[in-house]
């Protein structure tokens, strides 16, 4: 029994030991050599979101975590921020833009509407965990990050009968045409899409509002028809009376009549 005991306490005390610390670090964020406000979040190297904080005026940011290495993202209103950190007991964190990759996009032609870009931050041993920053931020990564751009964006609004395929990347002018790339310098992306024809693609509910917006045009029509046609009644007969009232005669009446029928075979 007492053995049985004795080793009961090991594996606890070892359980212990193995596991790890604990510590509450304070993430200093810096952006263009300012402190940065926005969101902060942490995941594991798997692409789990572990914990996630608000970035106050002045840069900081708290969160309780254990030891390890994680993936810490920055987003504000114009950028995000991607950094591979090994958290230890040294419980300040500090996130700079000016020691990353700046990586900025722009993309031709202009009216393709914002999309999401795909990209993978890149460590000693292999690719990490996938996240997408839209097309119309810029990157800031401390770690080289593979790329990838959707193959194709639909166009919205007026624009819905187009759609945008993409045809080239330009990175600092280097032409590549596989719209998944490495990225491991600061660099000028440029995404060149080719604008084609496309029937717009519509959802359920846009179907039933253009179906219900050409059942109201049609009833619309035909109820314009209607009045019309009570309208042009309504004259005929009020010229008729005003006629006999005036004191015309049976064969005037019959010829105002075939006059008016002729009118509307005319116009007809």
């Amino acid at each position: 029994m007492r053995k049985v005991a004795i080793a009961a306490l090991l594996i606890l005390l070892a359980t212990v030991i193995c596991q790890a610390a604990t510590y509450t670090y304070t993430f200093q964020v810096y952006i263009g050599g300012e402190p940065a406000s926005g969101d902060l979040y942490i995941y594991d190297m798997g692409g789990t979101l572990v914990d996630k904080a608000v970035i106050n005026s002045s840069g900081m940011a708290t969160l309780i975590l254990d030891e390890g290495s994680y993936i810490a993202i920055v987003v504000t209103n114009t950028s995000m921020l991607s950094e591979i950190v090994t958290l230890t007991n040294e419980t300040t964190v500090t996130l700079n833009s000016s020691t990353m990759y700046k990586i900025s996009f722009t993309v031709s032609p202009s009216e393709v509407p914002v999309f999401d870009i795909s990209f993978t931050p890149l460590n000693d041993s292999a690719a990490t965990a996938t996240f997408t920053i839209p097309s119309n931020k810029t990157l800031y990564t401390a770690n080289p990050v593979n790329i990838t751009v959707p193959k194709e964006v639909r166009g919205t609004g007026f624009q819905m009968f187009y759609k945008y395929v993409f045809k080239e990347a330009r990175i600092n002018g280097q032409v590549v045409t596989d719209n998944t790339f490495t990225v491991n310098e600061t660099a000028a992306v440029e995404i060149v899409f080719e604008k084609q024809y496309a029937l717009p693609t519509l959802t359920r509910e846009q179907m039933y509002i253009i179906i219900i917006i050409a059942a109201v045009i049609v009833i619309g029509l035909f109820m314009v028809a209607r009045r019309g046609e009570t309208i042009k009644a309504e004259l005929a007969e009020l010229m008729e009376d005003e006629f006999v009232g005036s004191g015309g005669g049976e064969r005037e009446l019959e010829e105002l009549r075939r006059s008016a029928g002729e009118d509307e075979f005319v116009g007809a």
